[in-house]
């Protein structure tokens, strides 16, 4: 309310986040949810429908937790060494494991065209730093 008035003011604000990471986070926990439930059902038609005993019941849920939490626990490491190893394979290493250093003549088996790609007719001198000349051609 503003002073000296009786009427309330409308604020309205916009978030513009970037939510990407937390909806991953969501199906991950969505996932163990739901394996959780079907460890909770598959130990209750144990129990109801093939007659276990309620002790092996029970060390078969507690065995079907812990592989449930121990995949859980293991999967920022698994992504990682996915990520380590598709990374050295397409040259994350420094140019890479299987090209040349400082940028080859090709890439990935493709040649890479000189400038803007065209094919030099004749000797062609352009600037270099440090105020040399370079010759292509």
């Amino acid at each position: 309310m503003t002073p000296g008035s009786d009427t309330i003011e409308t604020w309205t604000v916009a978030i513009d986040a970037d939510i990407s990471g937390l909806e991953s986070q969501l199906k991950v926990a969505s996932g163990a949810g739901r394996q959780f439930a079907s460890a909770l059902v598959g130990a209750f038609e144990g129990l109801v429908v093939k007659g276990k005993s309620f002790g092996d019941v029970l060390s078969g849920l507690a065995v079907s937790f812990s592989r449930i939490a121990l995949q859980s626990a293991m999967k920022p490491l698994e992504q990682g060494l996915g990520q380590l190893f598709t990374g050295m394979l397409s040259g994350g290493f420094g140019g890479g494991s299987f090209g040349f250093a400082n940028g080859g003549a090709f890439s990935s088996g493709v040649p890479v065209p000189f400038a803007s790609g065209g094919v030099i007719q004749s000797p062609i001198a352009f600037p270099l730093g440090g105020a040399r000349l370079g010759v292509a051609g």
